[in-house]
């Protein structure tokens, strides 16, 4: 079905024929162009924003994390800031390293963190993100191994597109063998992780 474009109307009786093609025909075909780019209903999660839709964390205070161990970076209250959480996907008490994709919110998400270890020159660094799990219990879906550095910190930055629907979680892990304990960072590169929307589904 064809747009058709509105016409100038007279004071002339109106037909059946002319009412179909210019109220419900077009009135089909708006409806179909919103269904094409996902706005199937009024809900809050299906309308249209002009607004960021998902989630940005925060890290700022530096998180210790233990050697040769895979470790999810958490975001508990007190220690994070939600720049962005435009729906629930995050919660500062329960599951801190998560990021949830709320009811109604399928779709394409760019997902992506920064990360910085403290200076020392021992061993690798490494950092990933996980789909549904933490600390190698889920499916890595963004990787990236660094070999450590004697005079600056090792920065991360990993971003990636992915498909996610309502109910699913990420998480941001790390891993470091510099033959201990070592500091992911919170100062003019602290920990940053984040899930935006680009697409629905």
């Amino acid at each position: 079905m064809a747009w058709t474009t509105p016409k100038t109307w007279t004071d002339t009786g109106v037909s059946a024929s002319e009412f179909n093609e210019q109220i419900r025909d077009n009135e089909t075909w708006v409806k179909a162009a919103l269904t094409t780019i996902g706005q199937t209903s009024d809900s809050t999660l299906g309308q249209l924003r002009s607004a960021a839709y998902g989630c940005v964390l925060i890290r700022t205070a530096t998180q210790s994390i233990s050697d040769a161990t895979d470790t999810t970076v958490t975001f508990p209250t007190g220690s994070m800031t939600e720049q962005l959480d435009s729906d629930g996907f995050h919660s500062g008490a329960t599951n801190t390293g998560r990021i949830t994709i709320p009811a109604g919110g399928d779709g394409w998400y760019l997902i992506g963190a920064n990360v910085a270890f403290d200076v020392n020159a021992t061993g690798n660094r490494s950092v990933w993100v996980e789909l549904n799990g933490g600390a190698g219990t889920g499916t890595a879906i963004i990787n990236q191994n660094n070999a450590s550095f004697a005079t600056f910190a090792n920065r991360f930055a990993v971003e990636a597109p992915y498909l996610l629907s309502s109910g699913q979680f990420v998480t941001l892990n790390v891993r470091q063998n510099s033959g201990g304990a070592l500091n992911v960072l919170a100062n003019d590169y602290s920990v940053r992780f984040w899930a935006l929307r680009l697409f629905a589904s």
